[in-house]
């Protein structure tokens, strides 16, 4: 694990003392409520569907790409993932590392019109993913520039020896679906990100020699990595740790979208609205059953928890004017805004090892880039919780 520590005038470690939590929803009880149940799932369809090699900075690498029969993509194809084993002992016992992709959200109105970015349609997260897709397009992607490897969070744990599992994404839905109907989808079926993506878990889990397992999600996969360890949580499982790059499920994030509602510069189509993403993600988009992150840790979440966010990501619409709740509040920009009440209420968690990092001058997704702040501040908050002597998840 790396040590090498980096000083900066970025602000690091978010601490705000004076700040007080604002009203935000309770949650019914302490832990679970009346809706929740645990995520209903099986590996029994899941199949390999190829085998092979890749190569990542002059260093090979054996795959096994599987398909999971059991759920459907939201339009067309199945779920998969793929497994990247460690390069010199493939078939050893391995720390898992499970990798959520980012690609926003998107939902059909009650019209059957898809509501997504601009630069989306339907189909750009609504079907199978492909081996090739995921090799190349999703890993080579974060972890290449121009042919030279990136110095990221993916690429330090491959080069440590971790067992990388790669999830799709194919119902886009902040990879939270736990399988109500897909609401409004004229093609029918229902919605399965959770589900798909815990049994590809436990189908790793249970046939990989496997230690620790963390899970690291960027952009939209930050929710889902979030959301797929509260889930293990109100099983009873505890994951290692929880890397959500680009945040978790908050209070007050579908806010950001109702703000901005057809602003000619605002990323999302016109007519896109945060209330049609609360009810695709089902369960944990109703805030009254307490599942997202100031609630879960106000009630003693103790699965560790890293929140990165950036005070010029677009994706919180920074390049916008700030909120006009951040504002009347007594911020200037909308990411302070959002990660305030976890903030604080990891504050007031006693030894906690959750944390929140806020980066300014930088934009999305970190801990992907060849950014020395963001990724350094992993490999410290993997130091801390190896520091406590964990208890292996699946053992």
């Amino acid at each position: 694990m790396k040590t090498i520590k980096v000083i900066s005038v970025i602000m690091m470690l978010v601490v705000i003392t004076s700040c007080s939590k604002d009203k935000i929803p309770e949650p019914l009880n302490k832990y679970l409520t009346a809706d929740y149940i645990p995520v209903n799932r099986t590996i029994t369809g899941i199949e390999l569907a190829q085998q092979g090699n890749v190569t990542y900075d002059n260093v090979t690498y054996n795959t096994d790409f599987y398909r999971n029969l059991s759920y459907d993509a939201g339009i067309e194809g199945k779920y998969t993932f793929l497994v990247l084993n460690p390069a010199n002992n493939p078939s050893g016992e391995a720390p898992l590392w499970v990798y959520f992709h980012g690609g926003s959200v998107g939902y059909y109105n009650d019209q059957q019109q898809y509501q997504c970015l601009k630069r989306q349609n339907e189909l750009s997260w609504n079907k199978e993913e492909t081996y090739e897709n995921l090799v190349n397009d999703i890993l080579g992607e974060r972890l290449f520039d121009d042919g030279v490897l990136r110095d990221n969070t993916l690429s330090r744990r491959i080069q440590e020896g971790y067992r990388l599992l790669v999830l799709s994404y194919s119902d886009h839905d902040f990879y939270m679906g736990t399988g109500i109907d897909y609401p409004n989808n004229p093609y029918g079926g229902q919605v399965n990100g959770l589900q798909a993506s815990m049994s590809a878990v436990d189908f790793v889990a249970a046939n990989y020699p496997t230690t620790y397992v963390y899970s690291h999600g960027t952009s939209a996969g930050g929710v889902g990595a979030y959301a797929m360890g509260v889930a293990y949580y109100l099983e009873g499982t505890r994951l290692s740790g929880i890397i959500s790059d680009c945040g978790p499920l908050l209070a007050q994030g579908t806010e950001i979208y109702d703000e901005y509602e057809g602003h000619p510069e605002s990323l999302q189509m016109p007519t896109f609205k945060g209330q049609g993403v609360l009810e695709k993600i089902g369960v944990f988009g109703n805030f009254e059953n307490g599942l997202y992150a100031e609630s879960m840790v106000s009630n003693g979440f103790d699965t560790p928890l890293l929140s990165i966010a950036g005070k010029a990501d677009p994706y919180y619409n920074c390049h916008l004017p700030v909120m006009s709740k951040a504002i009347v509040d007594g911020y200037d920009n909308n990411v302070d805004w959002l990660f305030r009440n976890l903030i604080v209420e990891i504050e007031e968690q006693p030894n906690s090892l959750h944390k929140v990092l806020i980066l300014d001058n930088t934009g999305h997704v970190p801990s992907i880039k060849n950014n020395p702040t963001a990724n350094n501040s992993v490999d410290d908050f993997i130091d801390n919780i190896l520091s406590t002597n964990p208890a292996i998840p699946f053992n």
